[in-house]
């Protein structure tokens, strides 16, 4: 029976880090990515809006977001499982 109480308090423990979530800073369950560099002029519209915003270097990226650069820019987009894209000027 001990071992059964511990396996139920694990499990306990693990759905409530998911919930609460573990440590400071880290990403949200429903971001995909975050924009890792940033040149010039790099706007976001997250999804489900019509505006655009300044993009930032560490913003969090969530399925249906749009990133979108200037003349003369660029951005790299980094995804959770380690891969990146390149974006290039327009």
């Amino acid at each position: 029976m001990p071992g059964r109480l511990q396996s139920v308090l694990a499990l306990i423990i693990l759905v409530a880090s998911v919930v609460v979530g573990c440590g400071e800073g880290s990403p949200t369950p429903d971001t995909v990515a975050t924009l890792s560099e940033i040149e010039v002029d790099v706007s976001v519209q997250e999804a489900g809006t019509d505006s655009w915003g300044e993009g930032q270097v560490g913003m969090e990226l969530e399925e249906g977001d749009a990133v979108k650069t200037g003349s003369d820019s660029s951005a790299e987009i980094t995804f959770l499982d380690g891969n990146t894209i390149e974006l290039e000027a327009d």
